[in-house]
Parts: structure tokens; sequence; C-alpha cells
């Protein structure tokens, strides 16, 4: 498995003798996101380099129409949607068969005050996952709790992940 990407491991594996600066260092790490207030309670978010567009709207239960996604609705599916990133990268790699189909839903739970996420419950389906070995299940059990979006979450949100293997 790489090592966890700090600054401490940017500086000095990515630039052993320390000769760039370290915003120079981190550019090629950071994704630009421009978001724009719509009005309604709605925002518009752009990926930069894509030019991809998102629309948030507040939930029904936060004054908002329910719409589209809101803010916390794209943290709980950036969630799952890192984990199975990250297992499709290892399948890509050679390091789990190509041939895994991967699928899952997510359950949000908000708390009422402070108003944030509580909870998440995740389910993942790993289809072609039954002939997969103790070693590689072990291995996507890790990938699940070190992907970059499950790291960053605060660590008070109770999150549940079950995985079915088909």
């Amino acid at each position: 498995m790489p090592p966890l990407l700090t600054i401490q491991n940017l500086i000095l594996n990515n630039n052993p003798e320390n000769s760039l600066p370290l915003w120079l260092l981190l550019k090629q790490y950071m994704t630009k996101i421009a978001v724009k207030y719509l009005g309604k309670l709605k925002t518009e978010l752009v990926h930069l380099e894509s030019g991809t567009r998102i629309i948030t709207d507040a939930p029904k239960d936060n004054n908002g129409e329910g719409s589209s996604f809101s803010p916390t609705d794209l943290v709980a599916g950036a969630f799952l949607s890192c984990i199975l990133t990250i297992i499709g990268i290892e399948m890509k790699k050679g390091n789990l068969p190509k041939t895994l189909s991967l699928e899952g839903k997510v359950n949000k739970k908000m708390s009422r005050n402070p108003r944030k996420i509580s909870a998440l419950n995740i389910e993942i389906t790993i289809f072609g996952g039954k002939k997969l070995s103790d070693r590689e299940r072990q291995f996507i059990e890790n990938i699940i709790w070190t992907s970059p979006v499950p790291l960053s979450i605060n660590p008070d949100i109770d999150v549940k992940i079950k995985i079915s293997y088909s």
C-alpha cells in the first residue's frame, strides 16, 4: 500500500532536495472548484479542470426544495464514491480481479443541534466477490478505512459499513 499522502511525505519523498517551494509541490495535489450561490438556497459547483457542474439545494427539512443533492449529501456520496474508486484503482493495478463489479448505497443521518452529519450507513456489494481470497477481502476492508475521504471525515460521525460479496 502506498504511503499516506501528507505534507511531510510530499516534502521528503517527492522533493528530497527541497528544491521546489511547498506551494508548487502541493499544486499538483489540489483540485480547484468554483462555487456560486444561485439564490433560493441553491449553489452551483464547477470542477474547473473538466467543466463538470453540480447544483446543490438545501433539503426540505432545512428550508430547501430538495430538488438536488444537498451539500451534506455530496459528503455522504463522496465517502462511498471514494472507496469504490480506490478499489477500482487497485483492480486496474492488478491487485484485485478486474472482473469485480462494485455498487453501493449510503444513508445519511443528520443531528439537529448542531445540524451536522451524525451517521453514515453504507452498503457495498462486490459482484464476483465470492471468489475472493481472505487476503483479498482483508485488502478491500483496509481500503475502506484508509481511502482519502474516510480519512478526512470527522471521527465523531458514526460510520457503519456492510460488505456483501456475491
